[in-house]
């Protein structure tokens, strides 16, 4: 507490302060020993960027899921998380035998829900409507 007293050049009593009306607000996560980032925050720069991302490129982003796919053998679990290629790269699963897929993004869960061969399962928490991804609200 004195270390970041200091460096904000406010009192020791502030920082626990501080530190808990953060956590209070879902900013940061009480640790052991301090607190940090709470993964629960929304980066709006990059939900504004991933909206930007959606269409340009759509052909590019259609042959970088075909091939990003033709990769993935059957029996065979493939971690598939948010990104515009990535929603384009479940789309190519469906020819698949055994998958077991998992996913942060409700558009593959959605896509690859209706794969007789794949099976999936969404990573907990709720999602984000700015780009699909799923994400763990702190309270």
């Amino acid at each position: 507490m004195e270390v970041l007293a200091a460096r904000f050049l406010v009192s020791p009593q502030t920082i626990p302060k501080d530190l808990n009306a953060l956590c209070g607000r879902g900013i940061l996560q009480r640790v052991h020993g301090g607190a940090m980032v709470s993964h629960g925050i929304i980066n709006y720069a990059y939900a504004y960027a991933y909206a930007a991302r959606r269409e340009p490129a759509t052909d590019a982003k259609h042959r970088i899921g075909e091939k990003a796919a033709s990769l993935i053998s059957d029996n065979h679990s493939p971690s598939l998380h948010i990104g515009t290629a990535t929603k384009q790269m479940a789309r190519y699963l469906g020819n698949k035998h055994r998958l077991l897929s998992i996913t942060n993004n409700i558009y593959v869960s959605n896509t690859m829900m209706n794969f007789p061969g794949c099976d999936v399962i969404n990573a907990g928490g709720v999602v984000r409507r700015l780009d699909g991804a799923e994400w763990v609200r702190r309270r």
